[in-house]
């Protein structure tokens, strides 16, 4: 192709000097247009004239380079529309041959989804043919844009005021760009017409394309629930070997189709494939050899069950980089090795993280779902007859429900996978008997990569946990830690539900199913929901736990906690808060639902009622949670006793209080019994000291000031008792076995009271025994006041004589 801009700059910078020329009142024909010129002023010297030739010569010799690539433009229109029309036939004749097969396999949809990836190849095809011929047209299209302003700029008016010597260079710069102007428009006419049958051409495969995604969904219907080849019925049984010999007679061309069927092709696909694993495998070794997660699982588990994953899944993205961009024609063979490789992979790489930190010795619970999803892919692939297909389904979901049994998995969601395996294999097998194959099948593929997707779900969501919990524990850290969580969880479902429909589309060869799933509504009244206002609200959930989370931890910070401020006050301001994010959020996901405002005040007038008659102790135990929070009787951290129940409060919930007691039981007890009962808080507003009282009795005739000073010597060499206010011992009373003594002491906190009292008794014990202080029992003596004397007499017993 002719370039176009160097000529193109030096026009540019011969008008440019013109122009300076002309602003500087130097070309007479300009200053004619700008003002009333004089005879000095159209007076043309031979500088100017020189100058001029030279103008025109520089445009002559730009047009004569358009002129001496006029042969090799020619040429090249030639060339491109001879490979046009080449081209433009054999499409042609590509596209009556698919429009052939598509009228033959109506109704199938396996093989119309083939026809549709055809067509599609098709178009790209005919896209790329149209690249040479329409970048030829705007090249020419640009050329003409320039001469027509080079023609433009002959035609000024000072032009008709040069001297004869110079009007002849100008009428040969007039015919030269006239002349070639011609030519551009000859070409561009011929290429216009060629596009334009090429266009039509697009634009039939387009209509074939859009009539058979029309009637594709209801191919797949009439498959998938429309029962055929009952294996009750002996009907099925007797067409059984005549279907199959049939299927025998068919099977060479089914490989000749699904197959490369030249060796050249062979090369290029293992090429590609081959490349593209090796690309892929040493990008993941230098990606992930350094990562954190993968030093970790290195440690934990032995190589082979790292290195396996790593090689499949190179191995599946090598396939699926080779299906997207060589240049054989695809099939649904390809396509099904990629689905096994690529479900394997992530199979293994799943299992692999979730086992990194666990024993060895576990078989993946998927492993029975993977064999249904083998089973089904090539029982599609291989288009069996429906009763020698459903006998070989009917032994997969065997092996499977067998498989399923023998295992074994540590966590919950691989136990209820391995759990459910048998009831859904038992479904399949009773929609395969009644001749529901196709459905069965599919079911399957869609149930095992449902599993898988739970499983990887879980594994990222737990890596990103882990990745965002070794940044450092500042406030800004802890922030971005909670959006990353709350942002990244949603979009990791998301990404797998997409993943899935992206399977679907790819297996059903259309996109029709996401379309419907995305514009599905759940309307009620002036209401709807719909697939994605139902994934913002899921996302709106994440999102507010993550605020909530960060809301809560800025009040953690050491930075909010000053002397002066007390800590139920910020327990107070973290629940609330949280409930008004919370609020927030509900008020946020209404207005997604569509649901206005204004109908809010129906809502409450029927709360209103419920409230009046069955919702009182809810309503009653809110508002006392609401209270307690903003009056702070009680907070968390405090010991509290109820009648006979001790314990420390835990959480402030608008409904309920939660309590631990000293037996480590968690108690609920509902806020409108804390409002409305006795309650007694030994803890209030932080004050932590105790009052303890220890009870001593002597024995009388002791020495009560010896009693006294050893008590208050132990009581002061305790550590937990304190000096302010000082420890006190009471003369209590006279009792029937003894002088009764109170040891009264504070205890510095109430952590401590039990122990403290322990320690003292010991001590006292002690410290009485060493200063000869007896320690009373009850005793009784017996005074007879009647001196009467009685005789007592023994008498042999003889009865053993």
């Amino acid at each position: 192709m002719h370039s176009l801009q160097r000529p193109g700059f030096r026009f540019w910078l011969t008008a440019l000097f013109l122009t300076l020329l002309a602003i500087a009142g130097r070309i007479p024909g300009y200053a004619l247009a700008q003002d009333t010129p004089s005879k000095h002023d159209l007076e043309t010297t031979a500088t100017e004239e020189a100058r001029i030739a030279t103008y025109f010569d520089a445009t002559l010799g730009e047009i004569q380079e358009f002129i001496d690539a006029r042969a090799e433009t020619s040429a090249q229109v030639r060339k491109t529309l001879a490979n046009l029309a080449t081209t433009q036939l054999r499409l042609e004749q590509e596209l009556r041959q698919i429009k052939g097969m598509a009228r033959i396999v109506q109704g199938k949809p396996y093989e119309t989804r083939g026809i549709l990836q055809d067509l599609k190849s098709l178009r790209k095809e005919i896209r790329e043919t149209r690249g040479p011929a329409e970048n030829l047209f705007h090249e020419l299209s640009a050329r003409q844009n320039k001469i027509g302003l080079l023609a433009m700029e002959t035609d000024q008016p000072w032009t008709r005021e040069l001297p004869s010597s110079l009007q002849s260079k100008l009428a040969d710069l007039k015919r030269a760009l006239t002349q070639s102007e011609k030519e551009i428009k000859q070409h561009q006419v011929r290429l216009g017409k060629a596009l334009e049958a090429i266009k039509a051409l697009d634009d039939r495969a387009q209509e074939t394309l859009v009539s058979i995604e029309k009637v594709l969904p209801g191919f797949w219907k009439r498959l998938l629930f429309s029962p055929r080849d009952n294996l009750l019925d002996r009907k099925s049984w007797q067409d059984a070997p005549s279907e199959l010999k049939a299927w025998i007679a068919e099977l060479p061309t089914l490989l000749r189709i699904q197959l490369p069927g030249s060796s050249g092709e062979w090369i290029d696909w293992v090429g590609k494939v081959l490349v593209y694993w090796i690309l892929i495998l040493t990008a993941l070794f230098l990606g992930l050899r350094r990562t954190v997660i993968w030093q970790r699982m290195i440690k934990a588990r032995s190589a082979s069950h790292i290195h396996i994953p790593w090689i499949w899944g190179s191995l599946a993205l090598a396939l699926l980089s080779a299906f997207f961009t060589a240049g054989y024609r695809q099939t649904t063979l390809q396509l099904g090795l990629i689905y096994l490789t690529l479900f394997y992979a992530i199979m293994r790489a799943a299992w692999t993280g979730r086992m990194f930190e666990q024993a060895v010795g576990y078989m993946s619970p998927l492993r029975p779902v993977f064999l249904l999803f083998a089973g089904a892919t090539i029982l599609q692939l291989l288009d069996l007859p429906q009763v020698l297909a459903s006998l070989v389904w009917l032994f997969v979901l065997g092996a499977a429900m067998a498989l399923a049994r023998r295992l074994q998995a540590p966590f919950f969601l691989e136990r209820a996978i391995a759990g459910i395996t048998p009831t859904i294999c038992l479904i399949l097998l009773v929609l395969a008997l009644f001749g529901l194959l196709q459905l069965s099948l599919l079911l399957a593929q869609i149930g095992a990569l449902t599993c898988l997707f739970l499983q990887v779900v879980i594994v990222v969501t737990s890596w990103l946990r882990i990745s965002v919990e070794r940044l450092p524990a500042t406030l800004t850290m802890t922030i971005v830690k909670s959006l990353v969580v709350g942002f990244g969880s949603p979009l990791i479902w998301i990404l797998g539900i997409s993943a899935i429909l992206g399977w679907l589309t790819m297996h059903m060869g259309s996109d029709f199913v996401f379309q419907r799933i995305s514009t599905m509504n759940l309307s009620w009244g002036e209401y709807s929901l719909n697939f994605f206002r139902f994934a913002v609200i899921i996302v709106l959930f994440y999102l507010t736990h993550a605020f909530g989370n960060i809301w809560g931890q800025i009040l953690d910070q050491k930075y909010f906690r000053w002397s002066r401020i007390d800590p139920g006050i910020i327990a107070s301001l973290r629940t609330t808060g949280g409930y008004a994010i919370w609020i927030i959020s509900g008020i946020i996901a209404v207005n997604i639902m569509g649901i206005r405002l204004t109908s809010l005040a129906v809502i409450a007038g029927g709360l209103s009622v419920g409230i009046g008659f069955g919702l009182q102790n809810l309503t009653n135990n809110f508002i006392s949670g609401l209270i307690l929070l903003f009056g702070r009787t009680i907070q968390a951290g405090d010991v509290i006793q109820i009648d006979q129940l001790w314990g420390s409060v835990l959480k402030i919930n608008i409904r309920n209080t939660e309590i631990r007691t000293f037996d480590n039981s968690i108690i609920f007890v509902p806020n409108s019994e804390l409002i409305s009962g006795r309650l007694t808080n030994w803890t209030h507003r932080g004050d932590c000291r105790l009052r303890r009282d220890l009870q001593v009795g002597v024995a009388y005739g002791s020495d009560i000031e010896l009693v006294k000073t050893t008590l208050l010597r132990v009581a002061k060499e305790h550590a937990h008792v304190l000096a302010d206010p000082a420890p006190a011992v009471l003369f209590k009373a006279f009792g029937a076995s003894s002088l009764d003594f109170v040891l009264r002491v504070w205890v510095d906190h109430i952590d401590f009271s039990l122990s403290t009292l322990s320690d003292l008794h010991e001590a006292v014990n002690h410290a009485f025994a060493q200063a000869g202080i007896e320690i009373s029992f009850p005793q009784m003596d017996v005074h007879l006041r009647d001196t009467v004397p009685f005789h007592v007499t023994f008498r042999e017993d003889t009865s053993s004589s």
